[in-house]
């Protein structure tokens, strides 16, 4: 019979006696054990992207970071001061489903806003509406699209 000898990380510790070599084995397993090697890893120095003053948002770093898609959403929205339909930005950005849109405006741009200390709505905002019964997505674009946003290429 084995017994397993548990310490979590506050310090208590859990002792369990008189249990097969199987039982052990499963129960390690289901601990997160399951006979992968445990890798130490060092904690990266976060370098920060911000500019020299440090102290405000760094919209050049932000535009410069975006991805392909997100400077093409940006040119879009430059180009409808008065907002866009989720369907039409969906289309013009080459996307099959408005679904795509949170892809570029969430994962990609919202990490890029956090990092670069951007507020995300001088950047877009999306207005939800129903009209008769239907939902309906309208992306304006923020004040720092136009003041920020580099001139296309």
């Amino acid at each position: 019979m084995a017994k397993v000898t548990i310490t979590d990380t506050n310090g208590r510790v859990t002792e369990i006696s008189d249990i097969s070599f199987d039982e052990a084995r499963q129960l390690l397993s289901t601990n997160g054990h399951g006979g992968k090697a445990v890798r130490a890893y060092r904690r990266r120095k976060q370098v920060s992207p911000m500019s020299d003053s440090g102290a405000g948002p760094n919209y050049a770093a932000f535009m410069a970071g975006l991805s392909a898609k997100g400077k093409k959403l940006i040119e879009v929205l430059k180009e409808n001061r008065d907002g866009i339909l989720a369907e039409k930005l969906a289309e013009k950005l080459g996307f099959t489903s408005t679904n795509q849109i949170g892809g570029v405006t969430g994962g990609g741009m919202g990490k890029l806003a956090t990092k670069f200390r951007i507020d995300l709505s001088t950047v877009y905002t999306a207005e939800i509406k129903f009209e008769n019964g239907v939902r309906r997505t309208l992306y304006k674009p923020g004040s720092a699209v136009f003041v920020h946003a580099a001139k296309p290429a």
